[in-house]
Formats: C-alpha cells, structure tokens, sequence
C-alpha cells in the first residue's frame, strides 16, 4: 500500500478510539498537508508516495515548508500526529523507526499564570478571615481550614495540587522554626 493507504487505515484506527469527529478531520488535514510538501519534495504526487519516502532529511524538508505558513500550536499538532502516524507505521512492521525525534517542533510558550491584584487578594483573607471567625454551620464546613489553606497557598506560591498532598506530615522542624515539605514539580 501506498503512503495515504496507511494514513487512511491510521484514521481508521483512531476512528476505532472513538476520538471525535473534528479531531479526526485535524488530523487528515495535518497528515494530507505534510504528505503533499513531501510529494513537491519527492517530485510526485502525494498518491505515489510511499512508506519509504519517510526519512528524516525528507520530513525535515516538509516540516519546514509546512510550518513556514502555519502558527507554531498547529505546527506542534502536525508533528504531534505525525510521530503518532510513524509510531503506527512501526507497530504495524512496516517501518524500521521514527524519524520525529529528529525533527524539530516549536516550543511551548511558557504560560506566567497571573497573579492577584492587591487589592483582590485583600478582598479575599478579609472575606476568608470573617468566615473563618463565625462558627461553622454543619460539620463539612470548617472556615478555618479555608483560611488556612488561602494563607499556605498566597504565602508559599505552591501548585493546588501540592497543596492538596500536604497533610500534618509535611510540617518539619519545631514550634520555633517549622518548614514545609512539599512534593511536586521538580
């Protein structure tokens, strides 16, 4: 079979997964794209291709023409379900490797979450510290944790879910002197 043979059983196989309608259509697009700047490249139609004209030095050329007019989130998509198409084609035995990793993708921008205004971050111990003063209604309401945790998590700038692996044997050292162990992100 031909290059798009194995594209389409591919697709069939996501199919399979159940994955959704609009993602199956991003990735043919993002494979169809590919294989037609690797037909330029091989001077032949896209139809012609052939699992053998996947190498490195050929997919590199193509990422390259098809990232040149394409924002870096899709060009990372692209070669996303391209290393995922070329990890099938080496499930599948017809492919000795993957090329992928030798090919470049865009980084990731580095997302800076945003951080509280000041006065935001007044409203909200004000608000916590008023309710954690007044006796708790039922026993799943528990107001003094709530200001405990707004005052870890504003005070240590530790992930929610750092916060949420804590539990009293996280607290090291003395009375005097007490340190938080947190486990999570490197």
């Amino acid at each position: 079979p031909g290059l798009l043979e194995w594209v389409s059983s591919y697709l069939e196989t996501l199919q399979t997964a159940k994955r959704s309608p609009h993602t199956l259509k991003a990735y043919r697009l993002d494979l169809h794209a590919v294989c037609t700047h690797l037909g330029e490249l091989r001077e032949r139609p896209p139809a012609n291709l052939t699992v053998g004209d996947i190498s490195i030095r050929a997919m590199r050329s193509a990422f390259a023409s098809f990232a040149a007019e394409r924002q870096p989130a899709s060009v990372r998509r692209a070669w996303s379900v391209w290393n995922n198409f070329c990890n099938f084609l080496v499930s599948e035995g017809v492919s000795e490797g993957n090329p992928m990793a030798s090919i470049a993708q865009p980084k990731k921008p580095q997302h800076t979450p945003k951080s509280f205004s000041p006065s935001a971050i007044h409203q909200l111990v004000q608000t916590v510290t008023v309710e954690a003063q007044r006796p708790a209604e039922s026993s799943r309401e528990w107001p003094q944790r709530d200001l405990a945790l707004i005052a870890t998590l504003l005070l240590t700038g530790i992930r929610s879910d750092e916060l949420i692996r804590l539990d009293v044997g996280s607290i090291l050292g003395g009375a005097g002197t007490p340190v938080l162990r947190v486990l999570g992100k490197g």
